[in-house]
């Protein structure tokens, strides 16, 4: 029988990789919508976070697309 081993990095590593696809979404919206309107902003992070499968609160994407939509280049930091 075959056993299963555990990479003990997994977590890390998921987080990581998991880091990266979220710091693609918020450099693709800022590039396409950086200065536009806060609603603009808000749909195109909710359509490219979904991509990703992630579903983010209303107040979560409104603080994030006003930061965007005032020209603040978004950094995902490592927990």
């Amino acid at each position: 029988m075959a056993g299963f081993k555990m990479n003990p990095n997994f977590e890390r590593e998921f987080a990581r990789q998991f880091n990266a696809q979220l710091q693609k979404v918020f450099d693709s919206v800022y590039s396409r919508h950086a200065g536009q309107a806060v609603e603009e902003v808000k749909a195109a992070l909710k359509r490219e976070a979904g991509r990703i499968g992630l579903t983010l609160d209303d107040a979560k994407l409104t603080e994030l697309a006003t930061a965007i939509s005032a020209g603040t280049r978004l950094k995902v930091r490592a927990a």
